[in-house]
């Protein structure tokens, strides 16, 4: 075991390689890549322009192939961050937030020409891009295979235009925004209240299971509920109070859409 793990190690050695197939290999070969990237830019040679003597970003792909072909439920601002302490742990006087903050663009720099490459579309990959700080990878190719999915149907663009009136409205500031029922006037506000409570927690579910088709399946309920809304209800009532209620209520359904993905960025 000891002998595969070490002639493991340095694998994958180029884009076309094999992937090492033990666990204590697959933990030597991210532990001996991570600390070859980490020691490097701790010395001030992090790659440059087209200048990477010593292939880091060969090592960074490396690790980003690993932990997405193997399904490793690791994130990778928790594995680069580790790997930081434990030089710090050595004596090493670092600056933790700068140098996670360059070591995570370096890798992010990685993984959108690699989805790229895999025939993702460029509006499909930002729109996941929120979740590769603190999502294991895997998760987010199983995003991008879900939203690529949803493109492809009939109704995608009456859907996305309807999620695009709430992101057009929803209020822009981090305020927590509180929905009160006792303020609702109209049966199409009460009624997308109810549905969007009701999804919420399902989408949760489903998003714990890591069941991307069926989160979107369920979002796409709310499609109808959405136009019937702001058919019939004037969000920007001139009394305050009913105007910031119903601002809650969109804001809600956004948090519910953000969950899965930022909509506003698909074409």
């Amino acid at each position: 075991e000891i002998a595969k793990a070490i002639r493991e190690q340095y694998l994958p050695a180029h884009s076309k390689d094999r992937l090492p197939e033990t666990p204590i290999g697959i933990v030597l070969s991210i532990s001996d890549k991570l600390d070859n990237i980490i020691s490097f830019f701790l010395l001030g040679l992090a790659p440059t322009g087209t200048e990477d003597p010593f292939a880091l970003r060969r090592q960074a792909l490396g690790i980003i192939s690993i932990l997405l072909e193997k399904r490793l439920d690791i994130r990778l601002d928790e594995l680069v961050e580790n790997g930081i302490k434990i030089f710090a742990s050595l004596g090493f006087e670092i600056e933790l937030s700068e140098l996670k903050k360059d070591l995570m663009k370096f890798f992010e720099q990685r993984i959108f020409p690699l989805f790229t490459s895999e025939g993702f579309s460029y509006d499909v990959i930002d729109s996941v891009s929120t979740f590769i700080k603190d999502t294991p990878l895997w998760t987010i190719k199983e995003r991008l295979n879900a939203i690529r999915e949803l493109k492809k149907k009939p109704d995608y663009e009456q859907f996305l235009l309807s999620i695009k009136r709430i992101n057009n409205i929803a209020p822009k500031d981090d305020y927590e925004w509180v929905v009160k029922i006792e303020l609702f006037e109209q049966e199409e506000e009460r009624s997308l209240y109810e549905e969007t409570q009701a999804l919420s927690f399902e989408v949760e579910r489903l998003l714990s299971e890591n069941k991307y088709n069926e989160a979107i399946r369920e979002l796409m309920n709310l499609r109808d509920p959405i136009n019937k809304f702001f058919d019939k209800v004037l969000v920007m009532d001139k009394r305050e109070e009913i105007k910031n209620n119903r601002l809650a209520l969109v804001k809600a359904i956004q948090r519910v859409t953000l969950k899965i993905c930022d909509f506003s960025k698909l074409i």
